[in-house]
């Protein structure tokens, strides 16, 4: 299942590499905890964000890409009382908690407007995420490897700059779906950067 999710944005490419309305953007992503990974991990705003999006236009309202991102998630717990796994050691300190999370995926959007203007859309991406989670006091460490089915509902707004160029906004809601951890990941991206058209 992994292996299909990762090369579902390339299947995305070899099918609609020749048509017009190509774009690339770049943007710097603020990331938001939600659900239980805010009430249960981190629920500090991340402000380590940034992501790569390629779309190729089916026709002038539609096109098929993918994304690639990164996010960091970050906590500091002073005070912090825990228990080891066996239930044998109770540890009291500063604890450190991270998430890195690194989605690939394939999208889709729609696109409202004339082509020359300011233009809305609307997408769904759908792929999967590695995410790397680490919990750290002292010298105690749990790391854990995370893979996860990764859907992301997205709207967003295309301003032009010029004839190739615009700067872009979006809102993304990020829902990873694992069975690693005990509680799946979910959170708000906002993000602002710049689109630029090519042929």
């Amino acid at each position: 299942m992994k292996k299909i999710l990762l090369i579902l944005p390339f299947i995305a490419v070899a099918l609609f590499s020749s048509a017009q309305n190509n774009s690339f953007r770049m943007t710097y992503d603020v990331g938001i905890p939600t659900g239980k990974l805010s009430d249960e991990f981190i629920s500090n705003t991340s402000w380590r964000g940034v992501s790569i999006d390629s779309r190729w236009g089916v026709n002038t309202n539609l096109t098929v890409g993918f994304l690639l991102g990164w996010q960091v998630f970050a906590e500091r717990f002073d005070n912090f009382t825990g228990v080891t796994s066996d239930g044998r050691t109770t540890f009291h300190g500063t604890q450190f908690r991270t998430i890195n999370s690194f989605p690939l995926q394939a999208n889709t959007h729609y696109f409202f407007g004339e082509e020359d203007g300011v233009r809305p859309w609307m997408g769904f991406g759908i792929g999967a995420a590695y995410s790397d989670q680490r919990s750290q006091l002292g010298f105690f460490e749990t790391r854990t490897n995370v893979w996860s089915l990764a859907v992301t509902p997205q709207v967003g707004i295309d301003i032009p700059i010029n004839d190739e160029t615009s700067f872009t906004l979006h809102a993304r809601y990020n829902y990873y779906n694992h069975d690693a951890v005990s509680f799946n990941y979910s959170f708000m991206v906002f993000g602002a950067g710049i689109k630029f058209l090519y042929w």
